[in-house]
C-alpha cells in the first residue's frame, strides 16, 4: 500500500475457484507496515480472486479493492483486472470541515481576544459587549467542533460496518480501536474539556487580564487539538522525516488557522461589538492593527509550511494538472491568493482611509466567503490521496529547480509577514500619536522598496515553479 496500514480493522477475503468465501487471516508486516499478506491453502487450479480492505493508519481513510491469479492455468483466463476502490465522500469533506473551522476559530478568537485585551481606552461597555459576543461565538464554535467529530466518527464507523459487514455498535468499537478513532477520540475530549475552560479564558482575555491558570492549560489543549489532526494526515505517511513532516503539518494548520480565524472571528464577534455610537474610528483602526498583528504571523507560519506540504505530496509539478490532489490544490490555491488580494487591498487601502468602517464592513463579507472557501478545499484535500512517484517508490527527490522555486517562494513569503508586521507597527504608533485627520500616513519610500523587492521575489519563484514545469 502507499501508506501505513491498520491491522486492527484490515481484512482480506480468498474466493478459490469453487466459489466459497474464505476469510484469511492476515497481517501487517512488523518490518515493512505498509505490507498486508496472507497465507492461503490450495484448494485446485484455477482463478483465485482476493478481496482486501484497509485503514489508513496516517490518514484514518478506508480504502478496498480486489484482483486475481491463478494457480496451474492460464493466466489468459482472468475475468477480470484489479481494481480499488477509495470511501472518500463529500459528506467526510464536510465533517472535516466543520472540525477545521471550529479549530482555526478558537485559536484565532483567543488570539484576537489577547491582542484587543492590551489596548487602552476602551470604555467598559465596549469590552463588555465584546465579551458577550465572543463567549456565544465561543458556543458555537466549540458545538460545531464537537459535532464534526461526532459526525466525522459515525461516517467512519458506518463505512467500517459496510464493508466488513458488522453491526453498528461493533463497528464502533472496532473504528476506536484505530489510530483515527483513538486521535478522534482524543479531540472530542479536547473540545469538551475546553467549553467550561474558555468561557472564563474569554473574558480575562478580553479585560486584559492574564491568568496562567487558564492560559496554559488552554495552550496545552490547542497544541494538543492541532497535533491530532496534523497526525491523521498524509503528511504522517511519508518516508522522508514523516514527524517533522508532522510537526511542519501542525504550524500550517494553526498558520492557516489564525488567518482564516482572524477573518471569521472579526465579522461575527468585533464589528457586530463596534457597530454602535462609542465604537469611534479611531478605535477601529487600532482593532485593525490587531488583525494585522495575526495576519502577518499567520503569513509567517502558515505559508512556508504549506509549501513544504506541497513540495512532500505533489513530487513533480506535472502532477499538478494531471492528479486529483494537484487539482484540488490549484483551486485551493485560487481561493488562498483571493483572499490573500482581499486582505491587501482592504489592508492598504480601506483601513488607511479617514471613514474606514462602512469600506472595511462590506469588504470583510469577500473576504469571510473566501476563507470558508479555503479551509472547505482544505478539508477535501485531506480526503484526497496524494500522488506517488512514477515508479510507485517512496523515495523523495533530489533537490532541483523546482525546489529551488518553492524555497524562493517560502523565503519571499517570510519576508513579506515581515514587512506586513513593520507597517502594522508603524500605522499603530501613529494612531496613539496624531489625531484622526492623520491617522493614515504614507508608508514610506524605504517600506514601500522593501515590499516590492519581496513581492519580485515572489514573482521571481512562481516564474521559475512554471519554466521548471514546461522545459524541465
Amino acid at each position: 500500500m502507499s501508506e501505513h496500514i491498520e491491522p486492527t480493522a484490515s481484512s482480506m477475503t480468498l474466493i478459490p475457484p469453487n466459489g466459497l468465501l474464505l476469510p484469511l487471516h492476515a497481517v501487517v508486516d512488523p518490518d515493512n507496515r505498509r505490507l498486508f499478506q496472507a497465507p492461503f491453502s490450495f484448494a485446485g487450479n484455477g482463478i483465485y480472486t482476493v478481496v482486501w480492505q484497509v485503514i489508513s493508519v496516517d490518514d484514518g481513510h478506508f480504502t478496498r479493492g480486489s484482483y486475481q491469479f491463478t494457480v496451474g492455468t492460464s493466466s489468459m483466463l482472468l475475468m477480470s483486472a484489479s481494481s480499488v476502490h477509495y470511501h472518500a465522500s463529500l459528506k467526510e469533506a464536510v465533517t472535516i470541515w466543520f472540525k477545521l473551522i471550529g479549530q482555526y476559530d478558537l485559536l484565532a478568537l483567543c488570539a484576537f481576544l489577547f491582542l484587543f485585551g492590551k489596548l487602552s481606552g476602551i470604555s467598559s461597555p465596549l469590552r463588555a459587549r465584546v465579551v458577550s459576543y465572543a463567549q456565544r461565538y465561543f458556543v458555537a464554535i466549540t458545538t460545531l467542533l464537537i459535532v464534526g467529530v461526532v459526525s466525522y466518527v459515525w461516517l467512519e464507523t458506518g463505512t467500517l460496518a459496510e464493508v466488513q459487514g458488522l453491526s453498528m455498535k461493533t463497528a464502533f468499537y472496532e473504528y476506536l480501536r484505530t489510530n483515527g478513532g483513538v486521535l478522534s477520540l482524543i479531540l472530542f475530549v479536547v473540545a469538551l474539556v475546553l467549553f467550561p475552560l474558555g468561557m472564563s479564558l474569554v473574558k480575562n482575555l478580553a479585560e486584559g487580564k492574564l491568568l496562567l491558570r487558564t492560559i496554559i492549560p488552554a495552550a496545552c489543549l490547542f497544541l494538543i487539538g492541532a497535533y491530532t489532526q496534523a497526525r491523521l494526515s498524509h503528511a504522517a505517511a511519508s518516508d522522508f522525516l514523516p514527524e517533522f513532516s508532522v510537526l511542519v503539518n501542525m504550524i500550517h494548520l494553526m498558520g492557516k488557522g489564525l488567518w482564516v480565524g482572524s477573518i471569521l472571528v472579526l465579522f461575527f464577534v468585533f464589528l457586530p461589538a463596534f457597530i454602535h455610537e462609542d465604537a469611534s474610528e479611531q478605535l477601529l483602526k487600532r482593532l485593525y492593527t490587531c488583525l494585522g498583528k495575526l495576519i502577518a504571523a499567520a503569513l509567517i507560519l502558515g505559508a512556508p509550511s504549506g509549501i513544504w506540504i506541497v513540495w512532500l505530496h505533489l513530487k513533480s509539478p506535472t502532477n499538478l494538472f494531471t492528479t486529483d490532489w494537484g487539482k484540488v490544490l490549484l483551486i485551493l490555491l485560487g481561493f488562498a491568493s483571493l483572499l490573500f488580494v482581499l486582505r491587501m487591498c482592504s489592508f492598504f487601502i480601506f483601513e488607511r482611509m479617514k471613514r474606514c468602517n462602512l469600506c472595511v464592513r462590506s469588504f470583510t463579507v469577500l473576504e469571510v466567503l473566501a476563507a470558508l472557501a479555503v479551509s472547505f478545499f482544505s478539508a477535501l484535500m485531506i480526503i484526497t490521496t496524494p500522488p506517488l512517484p512514477a515508479d510507485g517508490s517512496h523515495v523523495v527527490r533530489q533537490f532541483g529547480i523546482f525546489e529551488a522555486a518553492l524555497v524562493l517562494c517560502a523565503f519571499g513569503f517570510i519576508m513579506f509577514g515581515i514587512f506586513l508586521f513593520r507597517i502594522v507597527e508603524k500605522r499603530e504608533r501613529m494612531i496613539d500619536l496624531l489625531p484622526l485627520e492623520e491617522v493614515a500616513p504614507p508608508i514610506g519610500k524605504l517600506s514601500l522598496a522593501y515590499g516590492i523587492s519581496v513581492l519580485v521575489v515572489l514573482l521571481f519563484g512562481a516564474i521559475a515553479l512554471f519554466v521548471t514545469h514546461f522545459f524541465f
